[in-house]
């Protein structure tokens, strides 16, 4: 089938080769010479994780199946091995891997385009947000970021709002987890609750499969939220009780779901001026507010031009 593949007769052989070899992927019997295919399996995930592992066995039963899933076997097989099954398996597992490969390569470039150093300039004005955006990570990284404050960002179109958003993402205590961006104002609302909450299948009439909402999708890192100031009323219900509860609701579910998500949100507009017209709810701006960075224009910014 294409692959290259290299035998070992026993754990102490097999453990000399995978040094050497570094395979992508390891299928591994229950029964071998010493020991069995699970204890060594104990070992290899301590010392190559990262390496997917096939249990192979003839002598299967659900506890030991479910002892090996425990373990991290990535697939669980009993002998004798259907080689057609056998290929299916091992192409999805590499595709896994893959992906997951591909994925952290793509954080790993965001993560490197991204953070304190890309906010251009030594003006006052912007010395000042800096130093209390540091201020403000180096505080996080100390107490700990279960429940990191939100952040709501100002300034005019063009200063570097969403610049500033993945800052504090990729230079903070979550630089791990997503970071998801939407534009509140490029989506119509009746799109955008989908879009932020997700769905299940038959909330409406579209709705044919079930469909992760970019909140559930950002769990464990940053959700930001640009131009904020132009979402819905409804809406504005909703993230507030998400702000306030820490858990999210998908359309058409009767389940409420823990979620532990950082929220940025941004605007150009004057989210007060907005209040008070009676076009913004005063509870989410306060709650939005805990931490406000303002980014000052280029005008204001002396020999930063």
């Amino acid at each position: 089938n294409g692959f290259e593949a290299h035998t070992a007769e026993s754990a102490e052989e097999g453990r000399a080769q995978i040094s050497n070899l570094h395979p992508d992927l390891i299928l591994l019997d229950y029964q071998l010479p010493g020991r069995n295919g699970l204890e060594f399996m104990a070992e290899l995930k301590r010392s190559n994780p990262e390496i997917p592992v096939i249990m192979l066995t003839g002598q299967g039963s659900v506890e030991m199946a479910v002892e090996a899933m425990k373990l991290g076997a990535a697939d669980f097989l009993t002998k004798p091995v259907v080689l057609s099954k056998l290929k299916l398996v091992i192409e999805r597992v590499l595709g896994e891997e893959r992906q997951v490969t591909a994925l952290a390569y793509y954080r790993d470039r965001e993560r490197d385009n991204s953070g304190l150093g890309l906010l251009l300039g030594n003006s006052k004005p912007m010395e000042a947000l800096k130093s209390m955006v540091k201020r403000l990570l180096d505080a996080e990284c100390a107490l700990g970021d279960d429940e990191p404050p939100a952040v709501l960002i100002t300034g005019e179109t063009g200063t570097g709002k969403e610049v500033l958003a993945r800052a504090i993402h990729y230079d903070g205590a979550r630089a791990k987890g997503p970071f998801i961006e939407l534009n509140c104002g490029a989506i119509p609302a009746q799109l955008l609750e989908s879009e932020l909450f997700g769905h299940e299948r038959g909330a409406f009439t579209d709705a044919k499969e079930r469909k992760i909402g970019l909140v559930e999708a950002a769990d464990g890192g940053t959700l930001f939220l640009d131009e904020i100031g132009d979402m819905d009323a409804a809406l504005q219900v909703k993230l507030l009780k998400l702000l306030e509860e820490k858990k999210v609701r998908r359309l058409g579910s009767v389940r409420d779901q823990k979620i532990n998500v950082r929220i940025i949100a941004a605007t150009h507009q004057s989210l007060e001026q907005r209040v008070n017209e009676k076009l913004f709810r005063s509870d989410l701006y306060f709650r939005l507010r805990i931490v406000q960075l303002s980014l000052p224009p280029l005008r204001e910014r002396g020999d930063d031009i």
